[in-house]
């Protein structure tokens, strides 16, 4: 008997089904030990591979995409004027900017703030997402953020920080000076960059170069210049010749040299090397080495 207790005839079915197993087991087909080797994947060249156009795009014009630009407002409204939807400075799309000036029109909401933001050269409307600030009419203040173009008449200054500056931890005066060399400066090699660019693809004229000489400019002929009011706190001769200089070029930045040169038609150098360097202490101008320039 079996341990199921099926007696003799468990023991036959058992050893039945045992020599059913054995002889499937024989007759199944055996694989065969050899393989054929797998052929080695070759990846293409990766040399011949050109970017598209799209990706040469995005390369190009992502330079300014996450910097900070100080401007000034009426660069903005210049480019609304050019009907272009996308705030672009010297071919180049500008992305966060910082300006300074006074808050005006305040309209305050439930978790927003929106106002009118004026400097010298124009005014702008600026939103606020944030309720926690206080601005009073005729605040000075700083803002940072970016410009959104819907249309030519529906454009304002999405702010994403305002700092009030006539508290007295600031200096209003000196950080307004500050940010119109910034401006200047930056807008300098904004379009000295386009330019080199020009002449790097063989195209242009060197004449369009910043600082390139265009012609002897006499003192005889800036006084038909005529100074804006933002400059009628100036009254040195000197220094308003200066600027009139600068204004009479067509891209208002001159080599120094040819500067004192053309003063010295009246005046000694080292007095009008003088004027310039109060001028650009006074923020009135910027200046390197070789170059001077005005802010605005």
């Amino acid at each position: 008997m079996d341990s199921f207790g099926f007696g003799v005839l468990g023991d036959i079915f058992a050893s039945g089904s045992g020599s059913a197993r054995e002889e499937e087991t024989a007759s199944r087909p055996k694989a065969s030990p050899r393989t054929e080797p797998v052929v080695d994947y070759t990846p293409p060249e990766i040399a011949a591979f050109q970017a598209s156009t799209a990706q040469k795009t995005t390369k190009k014009y992502t330079g300014l995409s996450d910097a900070l630009l100080p401007i000034k407002i009426s660069q903005v409204l210049r480019c609304v004027s050019d009907e272009n939807l996308k705030f672009v400075l010297y071919n180049n799309p500008v992305g966060s900017i910082c300006l300074i000036g006074k808050a005006t029109n305040i309209d305050k909401l439930a978790s927003a703030i929106q106002f009118t933001l004026v400097d010298e050269t124009g005014r702008i409307a600026v939103h606020y997402n944030y309720e926690g600030i206080f601005i009073n009419d005729g605040d000075h203040v700083q803002v940072v953020g970016t410009v959104v173009l819907l249309t030519s008449e529906n454009y304002y200054i999405d702010a994403q920080h305002v700092m009030i500056l006539d508290l007295q931890k600031y200096n209003y005066e000196e950080l307004l000076a500050y940010h119109k060399v910034s401006v200047a400066y930056a807008a300098y090699n904004l379009d000295l960059g386009a330019k080199l660019d020009l002449s790097k693809k063989h195209e242009g004229k060197i004449v369009h170069l910043p600082g390139h000489r265009q012609g002897s400019i006499t003192v005889a002929e800036l006084d038909s210049v005529e100074l804006d009011a933002i400059y009628a706190h100036i009254v040195d001769p000197i220094e308003r010749l200066i600027i009139k200089y600068l204004k009479k070029r067509q891209d208002t930045v001159a080599k120094r040299k040819e500067l004192v040169a053309c003063l010295s038609e009246q005046y000694v150098d080292s007095v009008i090397e003088e004027a310039i360097n109060r001028l650009e202490q006074e923020a009135e101008i910027a200046c390197t080495k070789d170059l001077v320039w005005p802010p605005i």
